[in-house]
């Protein structure tokens, strides 16, 4: 898998996502049903497939790929991520669940403004409302405001029913 470069991707993106998942510990708190739920596994797996392409200039298989989700899955969790990245793929395939294409998306929305990709960052509604409509300019600020709008804010919310 990757060559001889599989643990040093696995570890790679484990590194990259751990503080997300200790900030996430830290703020809200998690509970067990958090790696059960549909938009928290859509935004996380998200961020994990974006560093894992990003990380991996190896074109690899998706039955590579899925080995090293499930490892990273469990580095995070440490819980089953066998279990997890059958049902993220799962969801990834049928997208029978709106809520996990909401995590998804806005996964994306914060990796491609951190990243500077976006393509509508003037007129993105959460980019406006993360810049207080323009009166913050500073794109660290930004990005902070908009991780907690697309991810802590919803995430908290949903903690709620669990």
């Amino acid at each position: 898998m990757f060559g001889g470069k599989k643990k040093r991707l696995i570890s790679h993106v484990t590194n990259a996502m751990h503080p997300f998942i200790m900030n996430t510990q830290k703020a809200i708190g998690i509970p067990k049903q958090f790696w059960d739920d549909d938009f928290v596994l859509g935004f996380i797996g998200f961020c994990i497939a974006f560093h894992m392409n990003k990380t991996s200039s190896i074109k690899s298989s998706a039955s590579e790929k899925g080995a090293a989700l499930v490892e990273i899955l469990t580095n995070l969790s440490h819980m089953n991520g066998l279990s997890l990245a059958r049902k993220y793929n799962q969801l990834t395939i049928d997208k029978s669940s709106a809520d996990f294409e909401t995590g998804a998306d806005n996964a994306a929305t914060w990796i491609f403004y951190m990243y500077e990709a976006m393509n509508d960052e003037n007129t993105n509604k959460n980019v406006l409302l993360a810049s207080k409509n323009g009166e913050i300019s500073d794109r660290g600020v930004i990005g902070t405001n908009l991780l907690d709008i697309l991810y802590f804010q919803p995430v908290k919310d949903r903690l709620k029913n669990f």
